[in-house]
């Protein structure tokens, strides 16, 4: 079986969350910059891209601050799942995930394969 799904975010809604203190509601603390720049808005907005095309993708509604996207030594982006139950159920699937932004929109396409 093999489930996938592409998301869009743009940097003005990440800029959004910003403003209004909420990146923690969407982000881990190891994924916000310290101190956030103006391309750390670019580089928030494709995560947040990621993690709505996997949950897209898995079918499930989890907190985004319970999954992490980390860079793998090749720079690939990865999916962390820190929720255990979501952990626990796809543990035999295979995720992939790619990530790519232009100057004002973020893109992620999640494919969850066995």
């Amino acid at each position: 079986m093999i489930k996938a799904s592409l998301k869009f975010v743009e940097i003005q809604e990440i800029k959004k969350i910003f403003q209004e203190n909420s990146l923690y509601k969407f982000f881990t603390s190891s994924e916000i910059p310290n101190p956030i720049r103006k391309t750390s808005f670019t580089n928030l907005a494709g995560k947040l891209a990621g993690k709505k095309s996997f949950l897209d993708a898995i079918g499930e509604n989890v907190k985004f601050n319970e999954l992490e996207i980390i860079n793998i030594s090749s720079g690939r982006p990865k999916i962390k799942i820190l929720n255990p139950k979501l952990k626990n159920k796809i543990n035999l699937n295979k995720i992939s995930i790619s990530i790519s932004h232009t100057k004002f929109l973020a893109v992620a396409v999640c494919v969850i394969y066995e």
